[in-house]
């Protein structure tokens, strides 16, 4: 299993990636590319994700409900999500 909880990550691109259960718990991610990547079962809680592209990945609506904070965010199928921040 991959862990980034409580990563500081600015630029990073996922591209073709299988992070499938992986730990984002508590991550800030500012401007993320997500390519085609699979997040199915990713913890996100408490996670912000400003200026992230998840536009080809594969993530679930209860998954992005998680994260904190999805500020100007790109998400997959036209998704809407209340963020908590």
């Amino acid at each position: 299993m991959i862990d980034l909880s409580d990563a500081l990550l600015y630029n990073v691109s996922f591209v073709n990636s299988d992070v499938r259960n992986a730990n984002l718990s508590s991550t800030k991610c500012d401007h993320g590319r997500f390519t085609n990547v699979t997040l199915h079962g990713a913890a996100l809680k408490n996670a912000s994700f400003h200026h992230s592209n998840f536009l080809t990945s594969r993530i679930n609506v209860n998954q992005l409900e998680e994260a904190y904070d999805l500020y100007r965010s790109t998400l997959p199928n036209g998704t809407l999500v209340k963020s908590k921040g």
